[in-house]
């Protein structure tokens, strides 16, 4: 009656004395067991693997079955070279304990999904097995993935399994499309997917196939937004994949990838004002630590690095010298910059021409520079018109212009200071709409017109203090 729910009295001492109970016995066992720890028989497995159904995250009992199962394996090598034909049987014994490991850890992961000491020790599981069958552990993630789409340790497993078994990277990629099919806010596949772009950059992948995938996600993301504004998870991936394009776009696509998505870095621009003792590069990625050796004339400039300090969210580093480097007779200065050994870009200046201030940018390096240039400009531009069908929807959502700042921010072309007051029109905009964060972007505003100022020939002292030391 009156709204209110029928709830069933429970007698409160009954299932107090019910909880000592399950705890005096739980307790009992487990010091049963810990005392016959020493003791690596195989039978002990059955009285523990009991227990850890009751409570799954108890570690010690966990540990003890890996010894168990090592004091086993070890006693199998020992007696491989004296008996082969005896020791593959024990081989094919061990698998099978393994096999039926797997499947108790299966069982405790029903009653608890999210336990750590039951994944790890699946975990060690495959490790230990000489054929495990890796195409059951996916469908397994399949499985739990679908009951929880966001259950990290499954996502972690199952980076584990693809790793291990080094299963193809396009398959989990085409794995992730479907996720996010199901369900446009399931971030835990758009963060895989983001990981999946970098290990393909990694394979030495067609970056021309990359760009299609990236255009294909883009429409992918701008279907989500249209269907939930509000939903945060693809515009996180949206703000992710504008910066992967513009950086898939700075690469020259000779496949020489090294390996590594960090070693894809150009210098986009910098500034040296012998005036002011300063320099300042800016990188198409981020850092967190300085990756070059600066040799100006010849000599190495420790003391720069010494001072160096990263800017603008890692992109960007500024440092100041104690004393600048002389010129040489023919009036030039040199500037080298190395990575790991290797001098990876050379600029001479004329030092009566340029007086005291030298600004390089790579677009202006050579026809290949210029092309790339025009072409990220026409994705930006689309970008730009993309965002702002959305926002003819959707005119007072914070979303759509805060990415509006992002893809400004990207946005190279010759109109700068037209590109300067759209980016900050848009700024206070969300400073008006999203009040809560109005701060972060006051400082946004701050840093973009800092930013605008530091790469010109207009730089003076007050810039450089507002931007070293900022209040």
């Amino acid at each position: 009656m009156h709204s209110r729910k029928k709830t069933t009295v429970k007698d409160e001492a009954k299932e107090k004395a019910k909880l000592l109970k399950a705890q005096k016995f739980h307790q009992e066992l487990t010091n049963q067991l810990i005392k016959k720890s020493k003791c690596k028989d195989l039978n002990s497995l059955e009285p523990l693997a009991r227990l850890l159904q009751i409570n799954p995250e108890f570690g010690t009992l966990f540990n003890y079955r890996k010894e168990i199962l090592l004091n086993f394996k070890q006693s199998i090598e020992s007696s491989d070279e004296e008996n082969p034909e005896s020791a593959e049987e024990s081989w094919k014994k061990f698998d099978k304990l393994c096999q039926t490991e797997l499947m108790f850890t299966e069982n405790c992961l029903q009653s608890s999904p999210k336990s750590y000491t039951t994944w790890h020790h699946r975990i060690w599981l495959i490790q230990q097995m000489r054929n495990p069958d890796l195409e059951k552990e996916i469908e397994l993630c399949n499985k739990c993935l679908s009951l929880d789409e966001r259950n990290f340790h499954c996502w972690d497993y199952r980076r584990f399994i693809v790793k291990f078994g080094k299963i193809s990277t396009m398959d989990e990629f085409k794995f992730t499309s479907k996720k996010i099919v199901d369900n446009f806010s399931n971030f835990s596949s758009w963060h895989y997917r983001s990981s999946l772009y970098r290990q393909l950059l990694a394979e030495n992948y067609d970056h021309q196939e990359l760009q299609s995938m990236v255009n294909k996600d883009f429409d992918l993301v701008h279907n989500a937004i249209f269907t939930d504004p509000n939903d945060q998870s693809p515009w996180l991936y949206l703000r992710w994949l504008i910066d992967f394009e513009q950086h898939l776009l700075s690469l020259n696509n000779d496949g020489d990838t090294n390996g590594s998505f960090e070693h894809h870095f150009q210098i986009k621009q910098f500034i040296w004002s012998r005036n002011y003792h300063l320099f300042a590069i800016e990188f198409n990625i981020s850092f967190s630590q300085f990756p070059l050796e600066i040799h100006i004339n010849g000599q190495r400039i420790d003391d720069f690095i010494d001072s160096c300090e990263s800017k603008f969210n890692g992109t960007t580093w500024l440092g100041q010298f104690v004393e600048p480097p002389t010129l040489l007779e023919s009036n030039q200065i040199e500037i080298e910059f190395f990575h790991n050994g290797n001098m990876i870009l050379q600029r001479t200046f004329d030092g009566i021409t340029d007086q005291h201030c030298f600004v390089y940018n790579h677009d202006d390096d050579d026809d290949f520079a210029a092309a790339k240039r025009k072409q990220r400009i026409d994705l930006v531009q689309k970008r730009i018109k993309d965002l702002k069908i959305l926002l003819e929807i959707e005119a007072d959502s914070k979303w759509p212009n805060y990415m509006l700042t992002i893809v400004l921010d990207n946005n190279d072309n010759n109109n700068l200071e037209t590109n300067y007051r759209n980016n900050t029109t848009a700024i206070d905009k969300l400073i008006c709409i999203d009040p809560l964060r109005s701060n972060y972007y006051k400082d946004l505003k701050k840093m973009t017109t800092l930013k605008r100022k530091l790469f010109s020939k207009d730089l003076d002292q007050k810039i450089i203090d507002q931007i070293l030391n900022p209040k």
